[in-house]
C-alpha cells in the first residue's frame, strides 16, 4: 500500500549524474493495448535523447531502464489495477512500483528527479480509511487506501456468553452478569487502546465502525475523543467477514460519504450566492477571487478544462 512518506522521499530524490525514468501507464483489460502504448512512449523518448548530447554510458543505462520497464509491464497482471506508476534508475539502484486502483494519464519522462506531481494529485483525492469490526469477543482492524485493504491487527478476548442462571432472589444471575460485563468492558477498552495506537502510527482520516449492532455503540463510546470525531459511518457486519467483503462495504460507504460531502459543499455555495453572501460562480468571477487571494473553498466540475 502506497504511503505519503514514500512519495515525499521520492520528491526529495535527485541524481546529478544519472537520469531517472518516470512512467505513468493507464492499464486496460486487454494488455496488448497498454503494452503497445508503452512501446510508443519508449520510442518517443529514444528519439528525443538520440538527438541530445548524452554520454554513451548514460545512453546504455537509459536503454537498460526501458528494457526493464518493458519486461515488467509484459509480465504484470493488471486486474484489478487500472493504473501503474514506476520510478526507475538502474544506475541509482532505484526501482519503485505503485499499482493503482484508478487510471492515470500515459506519460514517460527522463529527468534528474522523479516526477511525482501527478501521483501527489491522485493521493490528494483519497482518504486513508480505517475500518474496525467488533463483536463481544473479537475485533479486527483494517486500513483501506486507494482501493486496497490491509489487516493491521486482530484482538481476541475471553468474554463469557450471557446465560440465564437461577438463584436466591436472582442474586446469582446478577453476579454472573456483573462478571460478564467486567470482561466485556475490558475487551472494549483493549480494542479502543489498540485503535488509538494504530491511529497514532497511521494517522487515518476516517473511521468506520462495524460489527454487532449492540456492541458498535459501546465501542464508539470507549474510543479516544480524537477517534470519535473521525467516525463517519457505523454498520452491521460479521467480524469474520473476508477482506474482499470488508473492502467492498468500505468502498460503498466511502462513496456515500463523498456524495454527502459534495452535496453539502454545493448547498453551502448556493446559500452564499447573492445578497450578502461571499460566494461567486463563473470562470471570470472565480479567477478574479483567486487573484485576490479571497478563496476559501474552490469547487471545480470533474474533467472541466478550458484553453487560455
Amino acid at each position: 500500500m502506497i504511503s505519503i512518506q514514500q512519495v515525499e522521499n521520492l520528491s526529495r530524490l535527485r541524481s546529478d549524474d544519472h537520469l531517472i525514468s518516470t512512467l505513468y501507464l493507464r492499464l486496460t483489460p486487454d494488455p496488448r493495448v497498454h503494452r503497445r502504448k508503452l512501446k510508443d512512449l519508449i520510442k518517443e523518448q529514444e528519439e528525443k535523447f538520440s538527438q541530445e548530447n548524452i554520454p554513451e554510458e548514460e545512453r546504455g543505462a537509459i536503454r537498460e531502464d526501458f528494457e526493464i520497464l518493458r519486461d515488467f509491464v509484459e509480465n504484470f497482471s493488471a486486474p484489478p489495477h487500472k493504473g501503474l506508476v514506476i520510478f526507475s534508475s538502474q544506475a541509482e539502484r532505484l526501482w519503485k512500483v505503485f499499482p493503482l486502483a484508478q487510471p492515470v494519464r500515459d506519460l514517460l519522462l527522463l529527468d534528474h528527479t522523479a516526477y511525482v506531481r501527478p501521483l501527489v494529485g491522485i493521493l490528494d483525492g483519497y482518504r486513508r480509511i480505517a475500518t474496525l469490526l467488533v463483536d463481544r469477543q473479537k475485533a479486527r482492524f483494517f486500513e483501506i487506501y486507494m482501493g486496497e485493504i490491509e489487516e493491521r491487527s486482530e484482538i481476541l478476548s475471553d468474554v463469557p456468553a450471557r446465560v440465564k442462571k437461577g438463584g436466591l432472589y436472582g442474586y446469582a444471575e446478577r453476579k454472573i452478569e456483573r462478571h460478564i460485563d467486567f470482561h466485556l468492558h475490558h475487551h472494549l477498552k483493549k480494542v479502543a487502546e489498540n485503535a488509538y495506537g494504530l491511529f497514532r502510527a497511521k494517522s487515518f482520516d476516517w473511521l468506520l465502525l462495524g460489527g454487532q449492532s449492540e456492541i458498535v455503540p459501546e465501542i464508539e463510546k470507549a474510543l479516544h475523543s480524537s477517534l470519535r470525531e473521525r467516525v463517519k459511518k457505523t454498520f452491521r457486519m460479521d467480524v469474520r467477514a473476508r477482506p474482499h467483503e470488508i473492502l467492498a462495504r468500505t468502498l460503498e460507504l466511502e462513496s456515500e460519504i463523498k456524495k454527502e460531502e459534495d452535496e453539502s459543499l454545493v448547498k453551502r455555495l448556493e446559500n452564499s450566492l447573492g445578497g450578502e453572501g461571499l460566494g461567486v460562480t463563473g470562470l471570470q468571477e472565480t479567477l478574479s477571487s483567486l487573484y485576490e487571494g479571497s478563496v476559501h473553498t474552490l469547487l471545480v466540475e470533474e474533467n472541466f478544462s478550458l484553453e487560455g
